[in-house]
């Protein structure tokens, strides 16, 4: 309802409308894109800090490796015996360690550097769950040498590199295979558990370093919200400039056309009136044209109320005429439909004792066997055949005979439910369809009938009283039977010929 009624609601609501939400939608876009930007730019920068961090503290590592160590070992080995070890210079990790200690010492900031490794030998740098995880992906993938993400640790955002560290060498296995092999001095120093048991190619250790972000989050927000402030401004300024100009040059000349129109269109006495000329070439057009609309309708108007009047006259008398034939098919339809309704009636009744015929029953029961199929129901059959029914005729007569057969139709149907079928097979054989009946209910049902028969008395035209009883064979399907229509009619007459058999006046049941 509110969006028909806005569909339908003036043109200057819906532009403004309009207007205002394109404003809005290009307002938030560009914001977004700014803000997505410049998150973009600090991550960047981040990892411009990060690769600094690395490259630093990889420099060191060169600098140990290949000057340092080449030049000291040669004139120390001399001097120290097998067992001895000082990390301040036999260890480039140490170094590294205590370089970024000074640093940010002198330079205090909450970036994070660490050459990390599970059961590192000092618990400095022994490595959180987030790092021994990509550890052991490390020794997984071959092909994996670093990894980035933005984590938020301890309420706070952080850009986070991962770089693959060193692998063991064998060169490098006397410190770290067993206690038993290490420098003595070691030992005392990191202890007998710590960074033993590596294997030759192990990836032992990773580079982790942690850039902060929540500065530069916290600015890209400020400078989100000061450029929505200023776009809000913008937007509401040019609404209402473009707002003013669509009323002046648009809405106001077009509600004065539109008033002369309604009057011209409503009231008969104002057609050939003109609009005034507004400015513009477009609405120009506009008030030409409905002025020129207004004085063509005024002279079809009086050229039109003759024949009006005229056409008004001959309707009239053909209205009368499709009226006169209009009843006259509806009466031929109504014959028809009566006519259809009484061959319908004739083509599933007996036309003696108006029970179904055996055509309608026969369509019936295989209706009811795949029903009785379809839900696992019980359907049971019955076949009445009256005992010594040419007797009554020739004693009594057939005016006798075909009342004793409407006599009997009408006492059945009396103990019948309504979705029971009773026809006339032929003669003086009928059958009963008995749906969702078992064989016992059957059976009573049948009794029933018989009983019934056995007590009727028919009166012949010539005052005689005639009695008369039944034979009944019953059968039944239920879910271990196939649901065959065919074996179920079958059995059914077997078992009437067994009651025949048996002296007759009785039901029997197969």
């Amino acid at each position: 309802m509110n969006r028909t009624r806005f569909a339908n609601g003036r043109l200057g609501t819906r532009l403004a409308v309009y207007f205002a939400l394109w404003f809005l939608l290009a307002g938030a876009a560009t914001i977004i894109v700014v803000n997505m930007v410049m998150r973009e730019r600090a991550l960047s920068e981040a990892r411009d800090k990060a690769r600094i961090i690395l490259d630093h503290n990889l420099a060191v590592h060169t600098y140990f490796t290949h000057q340092l160590k080449p030049h000291i070992l040669p004139v120390a080995e001399q001097n120290i015996s097998e067992e001895y070890f000082d990390p301040v210079w036999m260890s480039s990790t140490y170094a590294v360690r205590e370089i970024y200690d000074y640093f940010r010492e002198l330079a205090p900031r909450d970036y994070y550097y660490k050459e990390c490794a599970i059961n590192a030998r000092s618990p400095q740098n022994e490595a959180d769950e987030f790092e021994k995880a990509f550890l052991r992906r490390l020794n997984r993938n071959s092909g994996l040498e670093q990894k980035t993400v933005v984590r938020d640790i301890n309420g706070k955002p952080y850009f986070v590199l991962l770089r693959k560290g060193e692998q063991m060498q064998k060169s490098c296995l006397r410190c770290h295979s067993s206690p038993q092999k290490a420098p003595q001095d070691m030992v005392d120093a990191y202890g007998p558990s710590r960074s033993f048991g590596r294997d030759q190619g192990e990836v032992v250790s990773a580079i982790s370093i942690r850039i902060p972000l929540e500065q530069a989050f916290g600015q890209v927000s400020r400078i989100t919200w000061i450029m929505s402030g200023g776009l809000a401004a913008i937007l509401v300024l040019l609404y209402i400039v473009v707002y003013v100009l669509n009323h002046r040059l648009l809405f106001v000349p077009l509600r004065t056309m539109a008033a002369k129109a309604r009057l011209i269109a409503e009231r008969k006495e104002h057609l050939g009136d003109e609009v005034d000329i507004p400015k513009g070439k477009e609405m120009r057009e506009i008030a030409l044209a409905l002025n020129c609309m207004s004085k063509r309708l005024r002279e079809h108007v009086d050229d039109l109320e003759g024949q009006v009047q005229d056409r008004t006259d001959v309707l009239s008398k053909v209205n009368a005429m499709l009226h006169q034939e209009m009843d006259e098919r509806q009466k031929a339809a109504q014959e028809l439909q009566n006519y259809a309704s009484q061959l319908e009636h004739l083509a599933r009744t007996d036309e003696l004792t108006q029970a179904f015929n055996r055509r309608h029953f026969l369509r019936e029961l295989e209706k009811e066997a795949d029903r009785a199929k379809r839900y696992g129901r019980p359907l049971s059959l019955a076949i009445l055949d009256l005992d010594y029914f040419k007797d009554v005729n020739d004693t009594y007569g057939h005016a006798a005979g075909d009342a004793v057969l409407q006599a009997l139709t009408a006492a059945c149907r009396s103990v019948l439910r309504t979705q029971d079928v009773f026809a006339r097979m032929g003669g003086e054989e009928f059958a009963v369809l008995l749906p969702e009946t078992s064989t016992d209910g059957a059976g009573q049902v049948a009794e029933r009938i018989r009983e019934l028969i056995q007590e009727m008395d028919v009166q012949a035209d010539d005052g005689q009283v005639v009695q008369f009883t039944a034979s009944l064979g019953v059968a039944s399907l239920d879910k271990e039977d196939d649901y065959e229509v065919e074996p179920l009619l079958q059995r059914a007459d077997r078992a009437l010929y067994a009651a025949k058999n048996a002296g007759r006046n009785r039901v029997v049941t197969l």
